[in-house]
This record gives C-alpha cells, sequence and structure tokens, in this order.
C-alpha cells in the first residue's frame, strides 16, 4: 500500500528564499517514484518517460551537482524495474552560458546516460553566453550536445536549424512515438523543420521547449510575449498555434523556466489540457523546481503510460520524485493523470 502524506510548511522560516518547501526528515518514503500501486507495479505492459527540469544552479555550483547526478543516475539504475523509454532535459542546462566549467559539470553528469536509453537535451536562455540574447553565441552547446555527439544512436534523426533542436525516436507497446526538442523561443525555420519532421513521421508526437508555459502568483497560461532582445523567435502561444494546433500527432508538451507561484508547496508546477485544431486533447505540462533547497533538490518528473484493462481507462499518470531524498511530492500540483485512449490517439 503506498502512503501518500502531503509534505507540510516547515515553519515560520520557510518563505525565506531558495527555503526547501518539503520536509525530507517527517515524510516516509513512498512505496515507488511512480506513485503507483504494488498491484499495478506488477504488470509489465506501462512504460515512463523521465523529464529532468532546469539544472542551472546545479551546475554552477559543484556541492548542488550531485543533484543532478542522482537523477541520471537513477534513471539509468531503474530503466529495466520502470520501464524507462525516454528522457527528455527541459533546458537551461547552465547558469551562465560563458562559463566552461558549468558546461563540464552538466556534459560530465548528461553523458552517461548515452548507451543507455533514448535522451534529450534542449537548450533554455542561460545556456547562451549572454542571457536573452540568441546572437550572443552558443558554442559550448553546440559542442557537447550537438547533433554530431549523437548520430552513432539508431534513435536519433537529425538536427534542426541552427543546430539547437533535435528529433528522436523511440518505441514501447506497440507504439512508436516522435520526440522534438526545440530551442528556447523557438524560431520561424525551427517551427518549420518540426513541422516537416512530423509530417515525415506521423508519429504520435511529445514536444520539449525550454519556455512554454507560465506560472503566475495567481495560476498559468502559455508564454504570451518573446523574451529574446532581438526579437528571434516565438513564444507559447505562436508555437501551440502554429506547430502544436495543426499537427494532431502532438498530444503533450513539457517545459520548464518558470518557477512562480503564490504557495511555495506548488511554485514552478503548472499543467493545462488544451485543445488542438481537430478537437483533441494536448496536455501541456510545467516542472522549473530551481527556487527550490539546493537548487532543486533532485525533483523530477515521472510521466508513465498506463494501458487500461476491464474497466479501466487508459491513462498517463505524472509523478513528482527526488532521487537525492528519495521521496516523492504529492498533492494536485505534482501527483496526478489523464484519460487518454492510446489505441484512438497514438
Amino acid at each position: 500500500m503506498k502512503r501518500r502524506d502531503y509534505l507540510g510548511l516547515l515553519g515560520a522560516g520557510v518563505f525565506a528564499a531558495g527555503a526547501d518547501f518539503y520536509s525530507n526528515r517527517n515524510v516516509d518514503e513512498m512505496d515507488n517514484p511512480l506513485g503507483l500501486s504494488d498491484k499495478r507495479l506488477e504488470e509489465d505492459d506501462y512504460w515512463n518517460v523521465s523529464v529532468i527540469p532546469d539544472t542551472q544552479n546545479y551546475s554552477s555550483n559543484e556541492e548542488w551537482m550531485k543533484h543532478v547526478k542522482n537523477q541520471v543516475e537513477w534513471i539509468k539504475d531503474n530503466r529495466d524495474d520502470f520501464n524507462i523509454v525516454f528522457a527528455a532535459h527541459e533546458g537551461d542546462l547552465v547558469s551562465n552560458g560563458a562559463e566552461p566549467i558549468q558546461w563540464d559539470r552538466i556534459e560530465s553528469a548528461l553523458s552517461s546516460l548515452d548507451g543507455e536509453l533514448p535522451f534529450s537535451v534542449s537548450p533554455g536562455n542561460h545556456d547562451w553566453n549572454s542571457t536573452y540574447d540568441k546572437a550572443s553565441g552558443i558554442d559550448e552547446y553546440r559542442e557537447r550536445f550537438g547533433g554530431e555527439n549523437f548520430q552513432e544512436n539508431g534513435w536519433y534523426d537529425e538536427s534542426g536549424p541552427y543546430g539547437l533542436s533535435h528529433a528522436q525516436v523511440f518505441s514501447s507497446g506497440e507504439y512508436d512515438f516522435l520526440h522534438l526538442g526545440l530551442e528556447w523561443e523557438p524560431r520561424d525555420k525551427t517551427l518549420e523543420w518540426a513541422d516537416h519532421k512530423i509530417d515525415e513521421y506521423g508519429f504520435p508526437t511529445i514536444v520539449t521547449t525550454h519556455s512554454h508555459l507560465h506560472k503566475g502568483v495567481f495560476g498559468g497560461n502559455r508564454m504570451d510575449e518573446v523574451k529574446e532582445e532581438n526579437g528571434l523567435g516565438n513564444h507559447g502561444d505562436e508555437v501551440f498555434e502554429e506547430l502544436i494546433a495543426p499537427n494532431s500527432e502532438v498530444f503533450m508538451v513539457f517545459s520548464g523556466h518558470s518557477f512562480g507561484g503564490l504557495l511555495p508547496r506548488d511554485r514552478g508546477e503548472y499543467r493545462q489540457v488544451s485543445r488542438n485544431d481537430s478537437g483533441e486533447p494536448v496536455y501541456e505540462m510545467l516542472a522549473d523546481f530551481q527556487n527550490r533547497n539546493e537548487g532543486g533538490y533532485g525533483w523530477m518528473r515521472n510521466v508513465t503510460f498506463l494501458p487500461g484493462s476491464g474497466e479501466e481507462e487508459d491513462r498517463i499518470s505524472v509523478s513528482t520524485y527526488s532521487p537525492s531524498s528519495g521521496l516523492n511530492q504529492v498533492g494536485d500540483a505534482s501527483d496526478f493523470s489523464f484519460e487518454l485512449d492510446f489505441e484512438e490517439r497514438f
């Protein structure tokens, strides 16, 4: 039987900037990081996509790098037990794109996924030499995570314009999937390339792009303003209207970047279900824990695809887990599911 005790606020000091708003001392470890019942885990028909949010504050602090290393090692160690078929990084690998030491740290951690499973690393605004300025250069990202580093993997398709977006394919269950990792605020040529890849494969598609949803004090929405200082790119609303809504293959979008929120317990977490041009649901999810203790304390997402049986419907279950603490965050913002007919949509 799984235990879902809410993680309470820690007292008078919890509102200090960067505080850890979840008690890592007084809450029992849940039975499993996916938040599933023991009975459901015994079945082997499900598959999982792991999502690593912004790592910028880890890579800028040698001591805190342990958290992203824990995330990567957890994915590798549990690939078979939890049928992890893909991993996606949401961008902002580093805090200062012009600092090679930060790139050395994050490359060392993430590169160990190579040869283990298909994965994607999308650039965020902090990965450019000057934050919010695409003209400033992003050579460190291209050198370490550009397409030439993955071409020998059968799951890697190609990189897009500017060498900053990538297409990967992976399979699980009876289905083949396309993943598109798009540059922060993707430019028109990037969206045209992504549209072409969707048409080429015709697979159910997941999109990861760094800045897509925004979490404000009183709720969330899609980004509706380009933040790149030269106007080079499209904001979340434009990406949805130009790429996602017209392509019924796209059913899910992952993003990071925004860590706001009124209540400490759900900062940097938001989701919404939108409708594409065909009236089908699109599941858009934000996860960014950089404002938590030690730059995020290893919090990550597991997105588990659960085929139904009998009277149970197919569903996608989302859990929020930290390998550093061995705890799950619970509550509506962190622990939820969507019903989706896999045969009809996939």
